[in-house]
């Protein structure tokens, strides 16, 4: 409705407009009688005098509605047992806004109409009639939209105020190295303070994976420091916000090369190998869900395993293997998006430690690629674009469409000049 009813209304009167003859209104000898109205310009007259009565009867049927009706709420009877005044208070200023907004209509409708009316009669040219119900439409919006957004909404640096950074932000900072998390104590799972200065192993989300809550719940929350290792914690806040922040010496970093996989066979499974688990040189990996990978051992002796692109949706190290090994990337799984490339070849991802990402690499060098690629979104962004093209060209088709039939009708006034 907010949009098909401001349409309708200037479809109805751009035909109301367009209607009107552009020649000057015949002028009348004193004394002689009038010449008589053509019947178009009759039906015109009509339609708009029947368009005022309506519309007019209709704002008097509600002014006199509000002048009658006592405005309640459901909620009024429980506010009263408290606050009766406040109920009086708000019933007075509920009927006040209807009887002003019913009034201030009243004076929209007749001022629109005289515009029109002088239209009609050819006192007023198309061109300026138009620019009058602008100037009317622009004016009611406006003071509509006062009312909900004005000057004392705004605020300057209200983002700048809030995220002050702390001391221990202050302190966090000085490390230039990108490659680290950081875990706030204070509400962790419930602010996204800290991830504006930083990348937090915490925040909040309203869509979080179930199984990072998961791991939140049953690891986290129960201080396994080796979870937050293999999360590449290098800092902790803490609760107290006077205690000095806390490094973290073991964050194991963007990847790492382990020397043994362990298997398991169910997530409950899974999740309890991570109560013991040593993430610096082992994984456990779900082998009903990834029956390829076995348990073995290997020596990564040598290997170095480098991060040298990083951006949310794409992720480029480099691996020099002297012998094969099992990776392990500090980043979530998520096999609905993201995509794995190994010497530009698509690689299966690998789900390890529960939530994390892995890869089994053979010797030599390698070039490792991850892309954030969903199917459904790339699938909604084409759908999207052919939409919007589509409507584009209907509306330069309608739009010549209506040129054409303007230009083709006998007296009427150019569109250009009715646009200009």
């Amino acid at each position: 409705p907010q949009l098909a009813m401001p349409l309708l209304a200037v479809l109805a009167a751009w035909t109301f407009l367009r209607a009107i003859p552009t020649t000057p209104a015949p002028l009348t000898a004193p004394g002689l009688p009038a010449p008589p109205v053509d019947a178009p310009t009759a039906a015109r007259f009509r339609a708009l005098r029947m368009a005022l009565i309506g519309t007019v009867g209709v704002l008097g049927l509600l002014l006199l509605v509000g002048l009658t009706l006592d405005p309640i709420s459901p909620q009024d009877a429980e506010i009263g047992k408290q606050n009766p005044e406040l109920v009086r208070a708000l019933r007075d200023d509920r009927a006040n806004l209807l009887r002003t907004d019913i009034l201030r209509a009243f004076f929209f409708v007749l001022a629109a109409a005289a515009v029109l009316f002088y239209a009609h009669r050819r006192k007023v040219s198309v061109r300026l009639a138009a620019l009058g119900l602008a100037a009317l439409a622009l004016l009611d919006q406006w003071s509509v939209d006062k009312r909900h957004l004005n000057a004392t909404d705004f605020h300057e640096n209200v983002q700048a105020q809030h995220f002050e950074p702390t001391p221990a932000d202050q302190q966090i900072l000085a490390d230039k190295d990108p490659s680290y998390r950081v875990l706030n104590l204070q509400n962790p799972f419930n602010d996204a303070r800290t991830s504006y200065f930083h990348k937090s192993i915490g925040g909040y989300h309203g869509a979080k994976l179930r199984r990072y809550q998961d791991l939140i719940e049953r690891q986290i929350s129960q201080n396994n420091t080796g979870v937050l290792d293999m999360l590449n914690t290098r800092y902790i806040i803490p609760a107290q916000p006077n205690q000095p922040v806390q490094r973290n010496p073991g964050a194991l970093g963007n990847a790492w090369l382990v020397r043994e996989v362990k298997t398991v066979f169910s997530p409950d499974q899974e999740m309890a190998a991570l109560t013991k688990l040593q993430p610096a040189t082992e994984a456990v990996v779900d082998a009903s869900k990834f029956p390829a990978i076995k348990p073995g051992t290997y020596d990564p002796t040598g290997a170095v395993l480098t991060l040298k692109e990083y951006a949310p949706n794409r992720l480029v190290y480099t691996a020099e293997m002297p012998q094969p090994g099992f990776a392990v990337f500090s980043e979530i799984y998520y096999k609905d998006g993201w995509k794995a490339q190994v010497n530009g070849k698509p690689t299966p991802i690998v789900r390890a430690n529960y939530v994390l990402r892995a890869l089994p690499l053979g010797a030599g060098t390698h070039r490792i690629v991850f892309n954030f690629r969903p199917k459904e979104y790339a699938l909604g962004n084409t759908i999207s674009l052919l939409s919007s093209i589509g409507l584009v060209l209907v509306l330069l088709a309608g739009g010549a469409y209506a040129v054409r039939r303007f230009r083709l009708g006998a007296g009427a006034e150019p569109l250009g000049e009715v646009l200009t």
